[in-house]
């Protein structure tokens, strides 16, 4: 590993973001550089301004509150929750045709939404 990806590594592990170079080993010599570029293209500056101004002791995140994931629901095993689900179903539906319900997709990179396996290219 060249100086440059060690410097990097800290530099993302010092912000809490060691789990970008979670499976650097199993990459390839040309994996790591495209990783690596992808990185260096992070304006940390940028985000390290950012973080100072709207950071956790300012007004605006006393606003936002703490954030936490999202509650995860599982499929329904039982009758009762394909009930439960159901019943979210409509109350969803109606909430979006009432036009009082907003949604996002958050794209965490394991490759769900694309039915892989979150292994590609580390074979």
């Amino acid at each position: 590993m060249t100086i440059d990806a060690k410097e990097m590594q800290t530099l993302f592990s010092e912000r809490g973001q060691e789990h970008v170079f979670a499976y650097w080993d199993g990459l390839n010599d040309s994996e790591k550089e495209a990783l690596l570029s992808d990185c260096k293209r992070v304006d940390f500056s940028w985000l390290d301004e950012r973080l100072h101004r709207f950071g956790k002791d300012t007004e605006v995140m006393e606003q936002i509150g703490e954030l936490e994931p999202a509650p995860i629901i599982a499929i329904p095993q039982r009758e009762a929750e394909e009930k439960r689900q159901e019943s979210a179903r409509v109350a969803g539906e109606e909430a979006i045709a009432a036009g009082r319900l907003a949604a996002f997709l958050v794209a965490g990179g394991q490759g769900t939404r694309l039915a892989v396996d979150g292994e590609i290219g580390l074979n």
